[in-house]
């Protein structure tokens, strides 16, 4: 096995050293991409929990709403409470 030797020309140095700093420099920018990346990926799931969270809570709300009528109602005399039943009943008719 015979060995290469490779002289660089001393006006060259600063170039080899100019290339080893931007491959240090795309280095550390793939690896920011990466985490980048990461970063996005956990974003986009806690943004879905989210939206699914607050149709969970729509949904509550609307039934918080239906049992405060329905108490409401109940509360009522029942000449009242029968009037009321009735036109729920007329308007969703």
């Amino acid at each position: 096995m015979s060995a290469i030797l490779i002289l660089i020309h001393p006006d060259h140095e600063p170039l080899l050293e100019e290339n080893e700093a931007l491959k240090s420099l795309c280095a550390n920018l793939e690896q920011r991409l990466a985490e980048q990346g990461s970063n996005i990926a956990e974003l986009r799931s806690a943004a879905e929990l989210v939206g699914q969270l607050q149709e969970l809570l729509e949904e509550r709300d609307r039934e918080n709403d239906e049992l405060r009528h329905a108490l409401a109602v109940a509360r009522l005399s029942p000449e009242s409470r029968a009037r009321v039943i009735q036109l729920i009943r007329e308007s969703a008719a």
